[in-house]
């Protein structure tokens, strides 16, 4: 007696679903490694998710016409219609099926977060980004005041904006954000709403922060402006006071200090650029680093100093370039380079 072929009756179920055009045709879930005897399936190295042994296709053909249909097309059956054995819960809806579960699990109900911007690094800046933006889209059409008659506006800076939102803003998104208030602020106020007012006033400076700044150096009893400079490694106090131009630096002349012309005239610039020389006299103390950095934090110790007593030289100052200092550090030795760059001569043998 021939041996009957199982697979037969799967395959006219296949083409009875192909030929009835169902939408889950183009996508059976079933698929069979083997098309004879268990022992050839044992062959595949991995199979794929969607397959199925043999016993289970053998089991799934014991079934009803029905139930394979159903398996087929649409997958195996919930569980609360698997379990014949417990009645109440098989009569029981989906419905309450899903709530009993949520009940029984608390992390099965997931919380929902107030902003869509929750998971981002910054949802507070991005909250605030996307709500002036829609500011600026609802009152595009509203007049806006020539830029020499906009009422100025002192911003927030960038650390007391990130201060106010307990949030760390990157440079580039804080400069848009400024952007946007300053296209908000040229709207004409008799006509803008009162939520732009409000987004306008939240971000201007805090008046009190204004006065909490700390007073401007003064000149002390002797008549001497203080000032601090750095360069490198090296750090220069620098005491100012009116005078016939003499120099100490560390208690010793200029030019026992700085050999080189060169580092005479960077110590000495600010003076040289404002016409000040002869007209103060310098006394400084300087440490660390070499006589590149000693010349050039005594130049801008001096600057502050001279501030001191002459404020309003303080532009020409800043476009001769006493007031910034200088960032630029030595860049430390790599192992296997003789400096921090150059490297050894290379030998082929």
């Amino acid at each position: 007696m021939a041996t009957p072929r199982p697979l037969q009756g799967f395959r006219t179920l296949q083409r009875q679903c192909i030929h009835a055009h169902h939408p889950h045709t183009q996508t059976l879930p079933i698929r069979l490694l083997s098309t004879t005897q268990p022992r050839q399936w044992r062959r595949a190295v991995r199979p794929p998710k969607d397959f199925i042994s043999y016993e289970k296709y053998t089991e799934m053909m014991n079934k009803p016409i029905e139930e394979a249909m159903h398996f087929a097309m649409h997958g195996p059956r919930p569980l609360w219609q698997q379990n014949p054995k417990d009645a109440s819960q098989q009569q029981q809806p989906p419905e309450e099926q899903e709530s009993i579960a949520t009940k029984q699990d608390p992390t099965a109900a997931r919380l929902v977060p107030a902003s869509p911007s929750y998971f981002s690094v910054t949802p507070r800046m991005v909250d605030d980004i996307v709500h002036l933006a829609g500011l600026l889209r609802r009152h595009a059409n509203l007049p806006k005041l020539p830029r020499e008659y906009v009422p100025k506006a002192i911003w927030k800076s960038a650390g007391e904006y990130s201060l106010w939102l307990g949030e760390k803003i990157p440079p580039s998104r804080y400069i848009r954000i400024k952007s946007m208030l300053t296209r908000l602020n040229m709207i004409v106020p008799e006509l803008r709403r009162q939520e732009v007012t409000d987004a306008i006033n939240a971000h201007l400076k805090d008046p009190e922060m204004e006065e909490s700044k700390p007073e401007p150096p003064a000149i002390d009893e002797w008549g001497r402006g203080y000032g601090e400079g750095r360069r490198k490694t090296a750090k220069a106090t620098a005491y100012v006071v009116e005078g016939s131009g003499e120099v100490l630096i560390n208690e010793r002349r200029i030019t026992d200090v700085f050999g080189r012309v060169k580092d005479r005239e960077s110590a000495l610039w600010p003076l040289m650029a404002t016409g000040r020389m002869g007209r103060y006299n310098v006394f400084a103390v300087v440490k660390g680093g070499g006589t590149t950095g000693w010349a050039e934090a005594t130049a801008i110790a001096v600057a502050k100093a001279v501030l001191v007593h002459e404020p309003g030289l303080k532009p020409a100052m800043r476009r001769a370039g006493c007031i910034r200092r200088d960032p630029r550090m030595v860049e430390r030795k790599k192992p296997g380079h003789d400096k921090a760059r150059k490297k050894p001569a290379w030998v082929a043998r």
